[in-house]
């Protein structure tokens, strides 16, 4: 076989190695690196505006044909929306068990749903805006800063675009964004009263700007030789050729012209959609993302290169920096991972010199490097990236490279104790390891593989340590066979009959440990009892735990978001940002703040949730500080003081977490169809939360209302005068709002071009009564009168109306958000929520309905996936057990060390006051791994070997002590290799290190407490029709190495036989073991 192939011929051994090494290291510098995975976007947003519009209208109108529609969409998972006034968002969210592939198609058809949806809008409603790009964070964010206030926003935009369009043109670059860029504009202030008093209405003067600035072709002139296109008059180019554009005739030869009516002036747009500031200081933020896969670091470099360039050139009063780098944050998370990592490789070949000699210790110290180099040269085939989960797998998988390369070597080397030829001894290892190492490696893989199968965002997340970990098996078992035994026979030292020199010996079969073997397996119901303790108190301190499935990040770096009342305009928002920020600015372990009124800032973290791109009332901060415990130090007390300091607006303060975006940790979501009756659950749910002594911040979604200015028409004056109240509405609506007219060409630039009232009715309630109305009548009719002032025939009440109206998959909901305070994990905060609300008795009317919503439904939805395919992997274990024993009966011993080992982890995790969650449940599996295999090859040597079978428990017992050596080993090693992340992994790795370090450690019970004793029930002593050898004596157990067939050369015994007094073992060869 391969074994020896390689064994005989060595160039070859050295050249496969030197091509895993090269290609490894080739590998390690071409691959991509970032932080984290890259996600699958599964989210879109429908934004569509009816201007004027009530909550109660635009859900009736909007809100729901666009549901409607959606419904009959397949794979769409959830779909809420928002009816806020004036605007509708629907939120989607795809199935997490589409393929990725197909994620595109769905955004087609829901392109397609809405716009069937959007023929049944009201004709004032805009065309409804897709947003399916799904940007989670951004691998940069530039400033563009405004230092000097004298200096024109639109040079600051004109500098911030040249910055973006170097941005766009370094390779790799997926996406540029511009945050609060000013858009200019063109503004038509027309004065009401002048123009009503002409008969002439913002729609007319927006139309005679239409006609002019786009006239238009002509026709085509041909023939005599000439051909030619014709046109009439030419586009508008400025301001005077606007103001010189007539709108009605006057007679006597005059003209009424725009001019005469309204004052056009040039300026940034007013309001903003959104403002951005950086440091404190009015800012243009601009956002880049990296291609997936690509290299951050290198990435990195050409920005900065940009950016040092751009600096020189910038205008006076103007500064352009970089406020976030995704690279920093990479390597340091890389290199902090690689160092861990190291480290315990490091350990492992510290405990392999102690327990298996220098020589075994120098081949695991050159397999493990290149098992991983292997490994990464696979990564590059398969277009996986370096990023924490990744190098995560890699770590997960060390403690069973490393039991696989210990058990190969110490079997080789047992093997030429027992007075093997070197090539003997690699082959019938080879051949002797060839199922148990296999069935280990499979075991393993499917036991990880539920996180392969994990659909969605947390699968995106967790997958890549699934196959780092898979790839890295199959690496290490093709390794095992033909590069570690073959290298194994070549270097360990031969001395038959005696230990490898400078090996001492592990487990003495002349010590105690040989004597307590065999009083254990001699009374296995005993032994299985103190086997099964610790698995059980394990169990039972699980359900003590603490869920916390997605921790917090290490990160010195914070958002806070800003809710104001609804209707508030974004100049009052940014009003509130600058004081806000000044407050942080007088925080010293603060160092960097952005900011963007009207809309999400740019996020430098993959799962921070943002507010809607045209919500004037919302803000969100990006903070950074000087470090993870600055940050926490922070924290501490932020919120309780922001609250205080601003009890105008909703602010809350988010830590950055693990897992997938969640709203908020504890959410309870109420339904029904009364917005009132829903208000006022939500209001008591609210009430009882925020009484908690672990609640933070708590709020409702559903305010008590706002105030409205209604005008009840007068039907009966209005329909005198040709009016209704559709009429008066269309007219106040626009004249308010103004109207969009042709835009103007300047260059490549297209300036648009508002129509609306002055400032002097905009800003001065008062001014509304007598704002005048147009008449829609023949003139016979309306004889001199050309309008009315409003108060004529309408009446003004002030009264409370919805500020907004939620839906959740159609159904009407109000929810409560509640945040812990810092220490408090959220599950702890909800159990108290839930006992608090069942206590206070609040009472739920028939049609109404609580569910859970927040981290407790994300948990659940990532438990259903993961559970979602055990049976398959159970029926694949077995079967791979089955194939690997031939015996139901082993098979069934390793499923239950499996649960057993389980059970070790958990008491592991619950010991050292670990929350139990995503990271200790990967923990959790991969200590299974190392338990199961080596139950698997402890099983096998026992099934090898015939005494055994039989029931000799002298055999059993001598049997387990030959093989402690490498369970001792492997139990050390990867106990030590997990040490660097359990007391220097931050916050998500500790727990992962405590499931699978303490998991191992506590593990070795179950391979010389469980398995010898169940190997003892299920294969209990009988009596043989003929001796089993040739002696009389019991067949010493060192001589079993012909545990098959494979086994036909000569071993000698040196079992001690002290039980019979015999001052050495003679020595037999057994009839099996002679060719």
């Amino acid at each position: 076989m391969l074994t020896g192939f390689f064994f005989r011929e060595t160039r070859v051994l050295i050249m496969v190695l030197a091509i895993l090494i090269v290609g490894g290291l080739s590998a390690l510098l071409s691959l991509g690196r970032q932080e984290d995975p890259s996600f699958t976007n599964r989210y879109a947003s429908v934004t569509t505006l009816l201007p004027g519009a009530e909550p109660a209208v635009v859900e009736a109108l909007i809100s729901t044909a666009i549901e409607d529609q959606i419904k009959l969409i397949g794979n769409i998972d959830r779909f809420s929306s928002a009816s806020v006034r004036g605007a509708s968002i629907v939120s989607v969210i795809v199935r997490d068990s589409v393929p990725a592939s197909q994620i595109d198609q769905i955004w087609a058809e829901l392109r397609a749903a809405v716009s069937r949806a959007s023929l049944s809008f009201p004709e004032n409603a805009t065309t409804p805006e897709i947003d399916t790009d799904g940007i989670a964070s951004y691998t940069t964010v530039i400033a563009v800063e405004i230092e000097d206030p004298a200096l024109s926003p639109m040079i600051a935009a004109r500098f911030a675009e040249t910055v973006e369009a170097h941005l766009r043109a370094i390779p790799q670059t997926r996406v540029v964004r511009l945050f609060g860029l000013p858009q200019e504009e063109i503004l038509v202030s027309v004065d009401p009263y002048v123009a009503g008093g002409n008969g002439v209405s913002i729609t007319q003067i927006a139309a005679a700007i239409r006609a002019a600035n786009d006239p238009g072709l002509a026709g085509q002139i041909a023939g005599g030789g000439f051909d030619a296109a014709l046109a009439v008059s030419g586009k508008v180019a400025q301001l005077t050729d606007l103001r010189a554009i007539p709108v009605r005739d006057r007679g006597a030869d005059a003209m009424l012209r725009i001019g005469d009516l309204a004052e056009l002036r040039r300026q940034p747009q007013f309001p903003p959609d959104a403002i951005a500031r950086a440091g404190g200081n009015p800012a243009i933020l601009i956002a880049a993302v990296i291609e997936d896969g690509a290299q951050v670091d290198r990435w990195m470099r050409f920005v900065r290169e940009d950016i040092a360039a751009l600096s020189d050139l910038a205008p006076r009063g103007l500064a352009v920096h970089v406020l976030f780098d995704q690279s920093v944050y990479t390597i340091q998370r890389l290199r902090d991972i690689g160092l861990n990592m190291a480290l315990g490789m490091a350990l492992v070949v510290l405990v392999l010199f102690f327990t298996l000699g220098w020589q075994a210790a120098a081949i695991v110290a050159l397999i493990l490097p290149a098992v991983t180099l292997a490994t990464l040269a696979t990564f590059r085939f398969l277009d996986l990236p370096l990023h924490q989960m990744s190098i995560a797998g890699l770590i997960v998988a060390l403690g069973l490279v490393v039991d696989g390369a210990i058990v190969t070597t110490d079997t080789v080397r047992r093997k030429l104790v027992a007075g093997a030829s070197r090539e003997q001894a690699a082959r019938a290892t080879a051949q002797r390891l060839l199922m148990p190492l296999a069935a280990s490696a499979v075991t393993t893989i499917l036991a990880f593989l539920p996180m392969i199968l994990l659909p969605g965002n947390v699968g995106d997340f967790v997958s890549t340590i699934s196959i780092a970990v898979s790839v890295m098996l199959v690496w290490s078992f093709v390794l095992a066979l033909i590069l570690t035994a073959p290298m194994a026979a070549a270097l360990l030292p031969q001395y038959p009959g005696t230990p490898a020199r400078g090996a001492p010996v592990a487990m003495s079969q002349h010590g105690r440990f040989y004597r307590g073997l065999r009083f254990l397996i001699a009374r296995p119901l005993i032994s299985l009892g103190l086997a099964l303790v610790l698995p059980v108190l394990g169990f039972v301190l699980f359900l003590t735990l603490t869920p916390q499935f997605f921790p917090l990040a290490e990160r010195n770096q914070f958002h806070i978001t800003m809710e104001m009342p609804a209707h508030t305009g974004v100049h009052r928002t940014d009003d509130l940002v600058q004081r806000v920020d000044a407050y942080l600015a007088g925080i010293e372990d603060i160092t960097t703040r952005y900011w963007v009124a009207g809309g999400g800032a740019p996020a430098f973290y993959y799962n921070i949730v943002g507010g809607g791109a045209t919500d004037p009332g919302f803000a969100q901060g990006m903070i950074t500080t000087r470090s993870a415990a600055a940050t926490r130090s922070v924290l501490q007390g932020l919120q309780q003081d922001l609250n205080l300091s601003f009890p105008e607006a909703r602010i809350t303060v988010h830590p950055l977490t693990q897992g997938p975006p969640v709203g908020a940790p504890v959410s309870i979501l109420v339904y029904g169809p009364d917005l009132a009756e829903l208000r006022r659950i939500g209001a008591q749910v609210q009430g009882v939360i925020a009484a908690l002594p672990q609640t933070a911040q708590v709020y409702g979604g559903l305010s008590d209302g706002l105030p409205q200015l209604r005008y009840v028409i007068d039907r009966d004056a209005a329909n005198l005068l040709g009016l209704d109240e559709s009429a008066v509405a269309q007219q106040l609506q626009i004249g308010l709002s103004g109207l969009r007219a042709e835009p103007l060409a300047e260059g490549a630039r297209q300036i648009p071009i508002r129509v609306q009232f002055s400032d002097a009715v905009l800003r001065n309630a008062e001014a509304l009564h007598d704002l005048p109305i147009l008449l829609d009548m023949p003139p016979s009719a309306a004889g001199d009168l050309a309008m009315v002032p409003l108060s004529a025939i309408a009446s003004p009440r002030l009264e409370i109306t919805e500020a907004l109206v939620y839906r959740d998959k159609g159904e009407r909901m109000n929810f409560v958000q509640a945040y812990p305070r810092p220490g408090v994990l959220p599950e702890e905060l909800l159990r108290a929520a839930l006992g608090a609300i069942e206590a206070a008795g609040i009472v739920i009317p028939e049609g109404y309905r609580l569910d859970l919503g927040g981290e407790r439904r994300e948990r659940s939805s990532t438990v259903d996936g993961l559970t979602a395919s055990l049976s398959l992997i159970v029926v694949l274990s077995l079967a791979t057990l089955v194939l690997a024993f031939r015996s139901f009966r082993l098979t069934l011993g390793t499923m239950i060390v499996a649960m057993l080992a389980t059970g070790l982890s958990l008491l592991s995790v619950a010991a050292l006051g670990f929350p139990f969650g995503i990271n200790a449940l990967i923990g959790v599996i991969g200590s299974i791994g190392v338990s199961v295999n080596v139950a698997i090859i402890v099983f096998t040597a026992l099934q090898g070997n015939a005494q055994a079978r039989a029931g000799d428990i002298d055999a059993m017992a001598a049997e387990v002590a030959d093989g402690a050596r490498h369970i001792v080993s492997t139990t050390l090693t990867t106990f030590g290799g997990f040490l660097p992340l359990l007391f220097y992994g931050g916050l998500f790795w500790p727990p992962f290190a405590a499931a699978m370090a303490g998991g191992v450690l506590l593990s070795a019970t179950l391979a010389f407490l469980f398995a010898p004793a169940y190997f003892r029930l299920v294969y209990p002593p009988r009596k043989a029709s003929r001796p089993i050898a040739a002696s009389p004596l019991p067949l010493p157990a060192a001589a079993q190495y012909q545990r098959g067939p494979e086994h036909r050369f000569a071993t000698r015994s040196r079992h001690p036989l002290r039980r019979l007094g015999a001052a050495s073992a003679p020595n037999v060869v057994t009839s099996q073991d002679t060719p």
